[in-house]
């Protein structure tokens, strides 16, 4: 809560949206900003499938770290305004297409509070600024739902021109001991304009992640 209205200290902020699962961020940060900006709109979200604040029955669900088989004792139900469910492959696309499209490498959650964050602001006057909780990053869910066939979607974005400008570490020379040098070099013959790494391994991907940091780029 503080530290959202510090962020926010003389700019606009219209809504503020999260999951839940202890409940305590939706709770803290809301009740803080109903206190400092009582017009604000608060919105939790929640699985569609297992969307227990909306009077449906709990089933098992893919939003990991969101909606337990219980509501949470310290969950305060005052606090937010409205209740925006979201689907597990809605989650899973917008936090794909935040990767793809903004460079925000974010985990199922995070994808479905954006995508609820989308949906109320499609009830907000234009120009409203809504604030989406990500919590957490997509390097947790490298063997999850999250990333089930991301080379077939990758790849069907390049057919489609969608991503122009790919390294990819399957070409002949790249060994993960010498990847960062290669990938360098990768950046160096685009001007720094890729747009994605396909990496075959967790070797191949650290020495891309070192070469991107040492570019002071944070994702492609």
């Amino acid at each position: 809560g503080p530290g959202i209205l510090r962020d926010f200290a003389r700019e606009r902020l219209d809504g503020f949206v999260a999951g839940y699962g202890t409940g305590g961020t939706i709770t803290g940060a809301g009740e803080m900003l109903k206190l400092a900006r009582p017009d604000i709109k608060i919105a939790v979200t929640e699985p569609d499938g297992a969307a227990l604040l909306s009077g449906k029955p709990w089933a098992p669900h893919k939003i990991q770290g969101w909606s337990p088989d219980f509501i949470p004792e310290v969950l305060n139900r005052d606090v937010y305004d409205l209740i925006v469910p979201v689907t597990d492959v809605q989650a899973r696309d917008t936090a794909r297409e935040l990767a793809m499209k903004e460079g925000i490498f974010c985990g199922i959650s995070g994808g479905g509070s954006f995508a609820a964050a989308l949906e109320v602001a499609k009830t907000l006057a234009p120009g409203s600024v809504v604030l989406a909780m990500i919590a957490d990053t997509g390097e947790r869910y490298l063997s999850t739902f999250l990333f089930e066939g991301i080379m077939e979607v990758l790849k069907e974005n390049i057919d489609a021109g969608k991503i122009k400008t790919v390294c990819e570490t399957f070409t002949d020379g790249w060994k993960p001991d010498n990847a960062q040098k290669n990938m360098e070099q990768c950046l160096t013959s685009t001007g720094n304009k890729v747009d994605a790494v396909l990496a075959e391994n967790d070797g191949m991907a650290s020495g891309v992640v070192a070469a991107l940091t040492a570019q002071g780029m944070s994702g492609i």
